[in-house]
């Protein structure tokens, strides 16, 4: 069940949903829309004013440097520093994590059956789902190892069901509990109502928290990979220069920095 409320029919006229001035209005919403996208697309696949023409010749693509918000300072020969590694391999480290612990729950509440709720059991973390009448395990890519419905906490039901048989009989009677006593529904009352309201903020957030981490994570990594490869090019131009000044020339002594584009053509 979606965790926002349906609009309410008559929250518009009906006759003004079915005049030609609302088609027109969807209409325009749609196109503007539409070109809104387009212009803004376009805009990320430019380059700027302020967007060094040696960042195009040595291939850093627009896009990258819009999208990421990725600056080269220019003025000195560009470089990237071992903070600089540790930096972009924290952040990224973060985005893994932080992939590996909000996935699950993403799509655990995705496949929320409705009119239920994602509960935890306390003391081994493990999630399920209960609604007023089953209860099964929440898993993310499998099929539920477990189900019990309330016909299950019978005592004409009460022998050993495939369906259930992997619960602990601690965790069989406590959900027994839930479903067929008046505390019991009273609390899957509130949690169901909670989860309702909890999973517009899970849809909103999660998603947007590992977006923004995999910007910065891929932020940190692009500028070290560009800043390399512009660093190579602007070496490789002014070895060419020095070449057709003075001919050929040993990367030694004040020509040992290029003895870098040496080693980056042997790996």
């Amino acid at each position: 069940m979606s965790a926002i409320s349906p609009v309410p029919p008559n929250i518009f006229n009906a006759e003004f949903l079915n005049s030609p001035a609302a088609t027109a209005a969807a209409w325009i919403s749609i196109i503007g829309t539409f070109f809104l996208i387009i212009k803004l697309a376009g805009a990320l696949f430019k380059y700027r004013k302020n967007h060094n023409k040696i960042l195009k010749k040595s291939g850093v693509p627009a896009f990258i440097l819009n999208t990421f918000l990725i600056s080269i300072p220019l003025r000195n020969l560009p470089e990237t520093n071992l903070p600089d590694k540790i930096v972009a391999v924290v952040f990224s480290v973060i985005f893994l994590f932080a992939s590996y612990y909000f996935t699950p729950v993403l799509i655990q509440t995705i496949k929320t059956p409705p009119d239920a709720a994602l509960l935890y059991w306390k003391n081994s973390g493990e999630s399920f789902y209960t609604s007023k009448k089953m209860a099964t395990a929440a898993t993310t890519l499998s099929p539920p190892d477990w189900e019990i419905s309330v016909e299950d906490c019978s005592q004409e039901n009460a022998i050993n069901i495939e369906r259930y048989n992997s619960l602990t009989i601690e965790h069989k009677e406590n959900l027994c509990k839930l479903l067929t006593t008046q505390e019991g529904l009273s609390f899957l009352d509130k949690e169901i109502t909670k989860f309702k309201k909890d999973k517009f903020f899970i849809y909103s957030m999660v998603p947007l928290t590992m977006l923004v981490l995999l910007w910065i994570s891929l932020g940190f990594t692009l500028t070290i990979y560009y800043s390399n490869k512009v660093r190579k090019y602007i070496l490789t131009e002014q070895k060419k220069a020095i070449h057709c000044a003075h001919g050929e020339f040993k990367a030694e002594g004040i020509y040992a920095i290029y003895q870098e584009l040496d080693r980056k053509t042997l790996r």
